[in-house]
């Protein structure tokens, strides 16, 4: 999810794997934090959790953008009811969903601070 600010807007000296204006596919090819993906199943928790990942892409939408309604994004059902509120769509302003990429990774433990490591 991209939450529409650059890592160029916050300030420098910020730590940025806590800054709720960071980028997870910027920083994490940086090697600045993890990619901030969201997972709708944890493993040994949920169960109907599979490797298979089907991706759903998201956006903002203009009036979240121009009212400055952005907020980091931290769980599936978060998401949903950003997309009920008509703040984040698929892209384009498609709907939000399924868009056809399945990804194959497996989560096989826990890093540090509880976070799952994932390994394709």
């Amino acid at each position: 999810m991209v939450n529409g600010y650059s890592n160029e807007d916050i300030p420098e000296g910020v730590d940025l794997e806590t800054h709720p204006y960071r980028q997870g596919q910027i920083t994490a090819i940086r090697g600045e934090g993890g990619p901030l993906n969201v997972l709708g199943g944890i493993p040994t928790i949920a169960t109907d959790y599979s490797p298979l990942w089907d991706v759903n892409v998201g956006e903002w939408t203009p009036a979240a953008v121009e009212n400055n309604l952005r907020i980091r994004v931290l769980e599936e059902f978060q998401i949903l009811g950003l997309v009920e509120l008509g703040l984040i769509t698929g892209p384009g302003g498609s709907d939000y969903g399924s868009n056809g990429i399945i990804v194959n990774v497996r989560c096989t433990g826990r890093g540090s601070g509880g976070k799952w490591i994932a390994f394709s």
